[in-house]
Formats: structure tokens, sequence, C-alpha cells
């Protein structure tokens, strides 16, 4: 039997997330070359396939795994572990963007972690006025921000 490629992987994770209603999503083409190494082989070994992502996105992101700090790849490999136990479908990295995008939608997030629609650099590439200080119009950028993708 053949891997999934990263197109049926997605269809399969949308069929889980919205309970087998069809829907399109637009997965990034992702390329499984992460700009660490480690992370390359960290998360091959601990998916059994490549990374669904590239550079530092998606599982490439090493924000991913302990912020990007690890002391050695035996706990960059538990660090990938503990990441991947933690996202379930429809949950993202990062609360805001699965707030948003379920508030824009109407649904959860088709993807997790990272992934699909939970890609922060889907929304302006990754930026919205200033995260760092929280505020709710920060949010609401964020937001507008998903609004945009969405419509095209």
């Amino acid at each position: 039997m053949k891997p999934l490629t990263t197109a049926s992987y997605f269809l399969v994770l949308n069929l889980l997330v919205t309970g087998f209603n069809i829907q399109e999503v637009k997965a990034e083409p992702f390329n499984g070359v992460c700009n660490d190494p480690w992370v390359t082989g960290a998360v091959s070994q601990v998916a059994k396939r490549s990374p669904l992502g590239q550079g530092n996105r998606g599982e490439c992101n090493i924000r991913l795994y302990g912020n990007g700090r690890w002391s050695n790849f035996p706990d960059l490999l538990n660090k990938v572990k503990k990441a991947f136990a933690s996202y379930a479908p429809g949950v993202c990295r990062d609360p805001w963007i699965t707030g948003a995008v379920s508030q824009v939608a109407k649904r959860s997030p088709q993807g997790y972690g990272e992934l699909g629609e939970c890609d922060m650099y889907r929304y302006g590439n990754g930026s919205w006025s200033d995260y760092a200080d929280g505020s709710w119009s920060d949010y609401a950028d964020l937001v507008r921000k998903i609004r945009a993708t969405f419509a095209k």
C-alpha cells in the first residue's frame, strides 16, 4: 500500500473534521523538507511519513516542538510525540486562529496545529497588528484577515 499524499491526507482529515461532509479544502502544496533537518527526521520518524510542511511552515515549524528548543535528537523526538498527541482535528496551535476561523466560518477550522486553516501564514502572512499586547483590536484585525482569505 502506498503512503498517503498530502492532498489525500487533507481529504481524510477534512472528512474526519467535518463529520464526512465533503467540502473543498485548499491545502498548500508542501514538499516535506523542513529548514531544520532534525525536525524533518523527527517528524518522519514519529509520523512514519514526510512532514506535512516545508521550510518553517506546517509540521516543519520548530515552535511546535518545545518552542524550538531541545537539547538533543531524543529530546526533539519526545517533543514531536507530545505535539502530535496534543492537537485534535479543528484545534489550532494558536487559540486566536481557532476562535476567529470558527467565528467567520461558523464551524471548526479544517486542519489542526498549524495545518490547513490553522496555518497562520494564510492570514496576513502570520501578522496581525500588535499580537504581543493581546488587545481585542488585534483579534479583530485577525478576523478581518481571515474573512478576506475566505472571500478569495
